[in-house]
């Protein structure tokens, strides 16, 4: 529990830091939620080291 509130908080300003992104988002989520979903969690794991050495070893 407290580790997802983490990664909510810490992809909170991850999008906080990036108006545009969010822009983005907003008029594409209608279209393609999944696919943007799929990016932003591919970007947060390849920008995190808790996550880097797993992706690594795949």
């Amino acid at each position: 529990m407290v580790y997802c509130t983490y990664v909510t908080n810490r992809a909170e300003l991850l999008c906080q830091s990036m108006s545009s992104w969010k822009s983005v988002i907003r008029s594409l989520e209608h279209k393609t939620q999944p696919t943007i979903w799929l990016l932003l969690i591919v970007f947060f794991l390849h920008f995190s080291p808790v996550f880097r050495p797993s992706l690594m070893v795949v």
